[in-house]
């Protein structure tokens, strides 16, 4: 028994010297720490071992598989087996198996595994990722009489393999999985990328042969790019190979998928549009711009832009050529001519003539939103005649216009028919919005008989207003009483002293209403009606006196003196002869006395009443405090006479306050 144990080991001591010097040859253990031999009660161990207990009652072998192929991973098998008489057995007890790591002499159980395997029981795969060193497998039978616990093998690890990493560089970007495009040559050109690839022991990549493998052609370099033009399409795996040409065997694989496809070479015309202004007036004009854009990738030539607004197509252009990646920009101006919803639409290349990529961005178009214009609007408020209706007297025809729209009206046209026939016509420059004009015609029919009249405002050829006042009847003038030849001298000199008499109480009287009686009686003294009979009425006077009354409601005597500039005694007598006939009216106020135009509803007069000078003296006191009564004359054209007697009343109403300055007084507005 002892002779053929001796002889057993003296076998596996040179079946292991055997295979240390097999792996020395192959250069397994090249590089590395060599093989150490592990004994087992004086037994020497080699690629595999076994060992026995005590009592010969167990035995242990271990097994170690080589690396594979790609250097990813090795494996340890522990067999335990049980003596049964003379046969051996796998057994069928608990196995402990641990793989330790040696660090610093201190042992660090990397792996601890408890289990059974009647065929054999995988210790661990070993993962190259482990650090570089030595490591030793131990191994018991759990149950046995004894606790059976040795140390069976020290394992040296092998260098690890490099790690290949494969990309490929699109723009900035490093993918794993590439769309490529055939360019107009047929070309695409792009760059594989191994400069993620790493070797674990050295941690460096200079020493790594990168094969890259494209179909049928491989080509090995240790460059960490490679540029490389696919000239047809389809799907290409790329594979990426890094080996360690210094080491046995040790290299690992990496992949890259690349999608070469072909390109439809296509125009694309893109159409945008837009204004300076989206909400306008009628008759405004508007800046439009059109932009074309190519975005495909051919040149597009020779094609329509078409041009429409809400009543159809108002514009066309022809477009010669237009490259790939450039741009043509048409602007023009747009007037919308009546308002509501309108709109400028762009339409390019309408009949197909170029091919494009995509058909549905050809058209494109801005909405208007068309406000009315701002017009002036001339209305008559009042057509009025007004006069005795005999023949060969004066009648009064008084027109009154009012703009009621919200801007000025320019070159106002006001015709005057009588029976069809033009009578007068006038032409206003400007009247304001919101203002009014009065106008007051004189006629004269020279026969009897049924009369019609018909007025017509014009602005720019276009009728604002027209009104008729039909049956108009003129009555035949009375006879005139027989003239006597002669007036007594004897009245005359009573007359003469009468006048000289009411001149001195006009001279000595304050109170306006009694000046006007006193100079309206006049009108009764013979000769005076005589001389101005002699001396003929004169109308425009008359007609002047009327517009301002009818223009200026309540004025008083004195301010229609000092307004027309008249003298008392011709301003009494039109004033007397409006009365009579009816054309104006007048009330006391006060120590004033107002005219109106007849048929006026005359109520209590509010004490701060402006007449329009009034109005224009306070307006420029209100603008510049302190003004002298001299330039107000000066800028409204007056006399200072007719200035100086408004500001006396409007001081006398307590609406402004004058201060004696100098030789001059200046005017401010009252403070309140």
């Amino acid at each position: 028994m002892d002779t053929g144990n001796s002889h057993l080991k003296r076998l596996l001591a040179l079946s292991a010297l055997v295979v240390v010097a097999v792996l020395m040859v192959s250069g397994f253990v090249n590089d590395v720490t060599s093989l150490n031999e592990a004994t087992l009660f004086g037994g020497a161990m080699g690629e595999g071992g076994e060992g026995r207990s005590q009592d010969d009652d167990f035995r242990m072998f271990w097994e170690r598989d080589d690396p594979q192929p790609n250097g990813v991973h090795w494996s340890i098998y522990v067999i335990m087996e049980e003596k049964d008489g003379e046969i051996w057995n796998k057994t069928t007890r608990d196995i402990n198996a641990q793989i330790i790591f040696y660090n610093d002499s201190e042992e660090d159980i990397i792996i601890d595994i408890d289990g059974t395997d009647g065929f054999g029981f995988v210790l661990i795969n070993l993962s190259y990722e482990l650090p570089v060193g030595e490591y030793t497998v131990r191994a018991k039978a759990k149950g046995v009489d004894m606790d059976w616990k040795k140390d069976v093998l020290s394992i040296p690890l092998t260098s690890r393999p490099p790690y290949a990493v494969a990309k490929v560089i699109v723009g900035e970007d490093r993918l794993k999985e590439a769309i490529l495009l055939l360019d107009r040559e047929h070309k695409a050109s792009v760059t594989f990328d191994s400069s993620e690839s790493w070797d674990p022991d050295l941690g460096e990549t200079e020493l790594i042969n990168y094969t890259w493998t494209i179909g049928d052609t491989t080509i090995t370099s240790r460059n960490t790019s490679l540029h490389w033009t696919f000239t047809e399409a389809g799907d290409y795996l790329i594979m990426l190979r890094a080996e360690d040409p210094s080491k046995w065997n040790m290299y690992s694989d990496d992949w890259v998928t690349v999608h070469v496809q072909e390109v439809l070479y296509q125009s694309d015309l893109r159409v945008s549009i837009e204004s300076d202004l989206n909400d306008v007036e009628v008759g405004e004009e508007i800046s439009v711009t059109a932009l074309i854009e190519n975005i495909g990738n051919e040149d597009a030539w020779g094609f329509d832009a078409n041009f429409f607004n809400r009543d159809g197509a108002f514009m066309h252009q022809r477009i010669g050529l237009i490259p790939y990646g450039t741009n043509r920009t048409i602007s023009f101006d747009y007037t919308p001519v009546r308002e509501g919803q309108d709109w400028v639409q762009i339409h390019v290349d309408p009949t197909d003539e170029i091919s494009e990529r995509d058909e549905t961005n050809n058209e494109a178009a801005i909405d208007l939103i068309v406000r009315p214009k701002p017009l002036p609007k001339v209305a008559i408020e009042t057509f009025a005649v007004n006069g005795s209706f005999e023949a060969e007297k004066l009648t009064f025809i008084t027109i009154i216009l009012k703009n009621t729209g919200t801007i000025n009206a320019q070159n106002v046209r006001t015709v005057l028919y009588i029976n069809s026939e033009l009578v007068v016509e006038e032409i206003f420059e400007s009247v304001g919005a919101g203002e009014k004009t009065t106008v007051v015609y004189t006629w004269s029919p020279k026969e009897a008989g049924t009369y019609n009249a018909h007025v017509v405002v014009w602005i720019d050829s276009v009728i604002h207003d027209n009104q008729y006042v039909n049956g108009i009847e003129i009555t035949p003038p009375p006879s005139e009483p027989a003239k006597k030849d002669g007036i007594p001298m004897e009245f005359v000199a009573v007359a003469g002293f009468s006048i000289f008499l009411i001149i001195g109480a006009i001279g000595i009287s304050g109170i306006e209403n009694t000046k006007y009686k006193l100079l309206g009686s006049m009108v009764m003294v013979p000769l005076y009606t005589r001389l101005k009979k002699e001396d003929t009425l004169n109308h425009h006077v008359r007609a002047r006196v009327y517009e301002h009354i009818v223009s200026h409601p309540g004025d008083s005597y004195a301010s229609i003196l000092h307004s027309l500039e008249l003298k008392n005694g011709t301003l009494v007598h039109h004033l007397r002869t409006l009365e009579r006939e009816r054309y104006v009216k007048s009330k006391k106020d006060g120590k004033y006395k107002r005219f109106y135009p007849w048929g006026t509803k005359v109520g209590e007069r509010d004490p701060h009443f402006l007449t329009d000078i009034q109005t224009d003296i306070v307006g420029i006191i209100e603008s510049s405090p302190g003004v002298s009564q001299a330039n107000i004359a000066n800028s409204l054209h007056r006399s200072r006479q007719s200035v100086n007697y408004q500001v006396k009343i409007l001081a006398d109403a307590g609406l402004i306050n004058v201060i004696k300055h100098g030789i001059s007084t200046r005017c401010y507005m009252m403070e309140t």
